[in-house]
């Protein structure tokens, strides 16, 4: 809930000001951050995984369990029914208290343990993955409604400068300077340009749309979004964001802590085949009673369980874990290799963005329409890249 709430008073305090709000992309960030339902959801998951490394622990810790009993019985009988041997009843009213404490089991309740919190912090990971995802979302949409923005702005003025240029050949036309032939192609381009506008302020609200969208909002919202900064560079080759990305991606960590807690349970369940040692003891009092009891009894002992036969269950116990521990591993390594191809192809796609943005500022045409493009470009290939870094902002790129 305190997570929750810096993102409400920040949605809070946008709605509050004037209709037109402006918008920075931090800011958009923590909203979607703070409106997030995925993000809620996987963070009530992941404290249900912590629950359970309690849940799992509490079988080292004694148990102790309080009984009051009332019966009526006929005189000197037995329960003979239901069980090899008998079992004789009396008239009574008894109250006491049990206790059993697990000597060992030989190292199963500890794996089980062990598992359970891998899997907690395979949960942990998948939030920050949660994170990470939603924004890369924000960021991705609120990028795309900058360059439709960018796009109109030059539509626009395109537009008005076609225009003005049919009025010029107009005027030339009626001096008999121009062709009615010239007239035709300028109303033409003018109908294009026109055109090209009304795709533009569509495209703007479209991003408009996802941009409120991935915020948590349930209808579109206008703000002046804030440009931000030029990503810098990244380098040609991609072993350092391979490198960086393989230590700090949460999913990838995710599925190497999915496969610690495999191999734990793995090992817990090939222990059910060991003995269990467990201490016992119960004492209470018989207020009431007949006289073959005492008015009071005690007891400790020693239990010790072996399994022999069992039809193959824990066999075939083993067998479906080992299995779920070989398949965790597989798609870990398939992770792996996948990440690479997922990081060689935005890397090369971003030099060939430096080289276009580079002619573009030689040849200086249409400046507004191209640096935006390339700038939308650039910081999408840069988020894609090093998003995935939760431990801290300076690793990512800017």
């Amino acid at each position: 809930m305190r997570r929750l709430l810096p993102g409400i008073w920040l949605t809070a305090s946008l709605l509050a000001q004037d209709p037109v709000k402006t918008l920075t992309l931090a800011e958009a960030e923590q909203i979607a951050v703070g409106n997030s339902p995925r993000l809620s959801s996987a963070g009530l998951t992941s404290a249900a995984s912590n629950k359970v490394i309690a849940e799992v622990r509490a079988a080292k810790y004694p148990t102790l369990n309080g009984a009051v009993t009332g019966t009526g019985a006929q005189t000197a009988t037995a329960i003979a029914a239901g069980a090899l041997t008998t079992s004789s009843i009396s008239s009574r009213g008894a109250s006491g208290v049990s206790v059993s404490q697990l000597i060992t089991d030989f190292g199963r309740t500890s794996d089980l343990t062990e598992s359970a919190r891998f899997r907690a912090a395979a949960q942990g990971k998948n939030v920050d993955e949660v994170r990470s995802l939603v924004r890369l979302e924000v960021d991705a949409a609120y990028f795309q409604t900058i360059r439709a923005e960018s796009v109109l702005k030059v539509a626009q003025a395109a537009s008005s400068q076609r225009r003005t240029t049919l009025r010029q050949i107009r005027a030339l036309a009626d001096s008999l300077l121009k062709s009615t032939l010239d007239v035709s192609f300028a109303e033409v381009a003018l109908s294009e340009s026109e055109l090209a506008v009304y795709q533009a302020e569509n495209d703007v609200h479209a991003g408009r749309a996802r941009l409120s969208a991935a915020m948590g909002f349930d209808r579109e919202q206008t703000f002046a979004l804030v440009a931000a900064e030029m990503p810098p560079p990244l380098d040609t080759t991609p072993d350092s964001a391979i490198a960086a990305a393989l230590h700090d991606r949460p999913d990838l960590e995710a599925l190497g802590l999915n496969r610690e807690a495999a191999h734990r349970f793995a090992t817990a369940e090939a222990k059910l085949r060991y003995p269990t040692i467990t201490a016992l003891g119960a004492a209470g009092v018989v207020p009431v009673r007949d006289r073959t009891l005492h008015d009071s009894y005690a007891a400790a002992g020693v239990n010790v369980s072996i399994p022999i036969l069992n039809g193959g269950l824990f066999m075939g116990i083993l067998l479906i874990v080992s299995v779920i521990a070989g398949a965790v591993i597989i798609l870990r390594g398939l992770a792996l290799r996948l990440h690479f191809v997922v990081m060689v192809d935005p890397i090369a796609h971003h030099a060939a963005l430096q080289q276009r943005r580079g002619y573009c500022q030689k040849k200086n045409a249409n400046p507004s329409f191209h640096s935006s493009t390339c700038w939308f470009a650039l910081r999408l290939v840069n988020i894609s890249c090093a998003l995935y870094s939760p431990r801290t902002k300076k690793r990512r790129v800017r």
